[in-house]
């Protein structure tokens, strides 16, 4: 967590980041992702059960023009603290 609860205003502005996990974000903005001219690479944790790949991920892949996804099992949608040599490696291995 790399200190994210030293402080009140830390813990706060972590809440808002969980805050975030909410979809709808997201799908406000799917006009503007589809119209993305970059390389997308999505990385997943396919237990995400705040955003599950069945739904939220397969309609990002659907969405971006060119995409690229690395799944990585056995972890959910804090990749980097489930699995953090597969998500390194995915990224770096890109």
């Amino acid at each position: 967590y790399d200190g994210k609860f030293r402080n009140k205003k830390m813990a706060l502005n972590f809440q808002r980041m969980l805050a975030q996990l909410d979809p709808r974000y997201t799908k406000n903005n799917m006009k503007a992702l589809a119209e993305v001219s970059l390389p997308v690479h999505l990385v997943w944790g396919m237990n995400d059960t705040f955003q599950p790949w069945a739904t939220a991920g397969k309609t990002l892949e659907a969405t971006f023009k060119d995409v690229t996804v690395t799944k990585i099992n056995n972890c959910g949608h804090y990749l980097q603290l489930d699995a953090f040599e597969a998500y390194i490696s995915a990224i770096l291995d890109r």
